[in-house]
């Protein structure tokens, strides 16, 4: 009985430096989502501000790789929402910096101001049909059409 004891105590222990080193903290910054599962869950939850996820893909700091992530988890967000109209500014601000962003993210905005419909942006949309990547010209001639 005195090992099943020891046993218990060191399983309880187990459990709790595992949770420890997950450090479930970090998923409620945006500097969290590191990876394309925790954009999936943001997404899960239907009132997500788009300005969050879109803080990801303006900051310097995060990689490559998580801000197309963050780009395409507000394409998804875009597709699901009736508040279009937030979506517009965010888009706007990552093709004005086109030269710092990845051709990743470039697609996703350019995808992103074709889904709201709006012909105020062709004139933003238009100089993305030279753009070297062809599926950023795919995306740009779909939103233009």
């Amino acid at each position: 009985r005195d090992i099943l004891s020891v046993i218990a105590v060191l399983a309880a222990g187990g459990i709790v430096l595992l949770f420890r080193l997950i450090r479930p903290e970090r998923l409620a910054r945006p500097e969290g989502f590191r990876s394309l599962l925790d954009f999936i869950a943001v997404l899960r939850t239907p009132k997500t501000p788009p300005g969050v996820v879109a803080a990801v893909v303006m900051r310097p700091e995060f990689p490559e790789d998580s801000k197309v992530a963050a780009a395409w988890a507000l394409c998804q967000l875009q597709s699901t929402t009736d508040r279009l109209e937030e979506y517009a500014p965010l888009w706007l601000a990552m093709t004005e910096q086109r030269d710092r962003l990845p051709a990743g993210v470039q697609l996703y905005a350019v995808r992103g101001l074709g889904m709201l419909r709006d012909l105020r942006h062709a004139d933003v949309v238009a100089p993305f049909l030279q753009h070297p990547m062809p599926l950023v010209r795919c995306a740009a001639t779909i939103a233009l059409a």
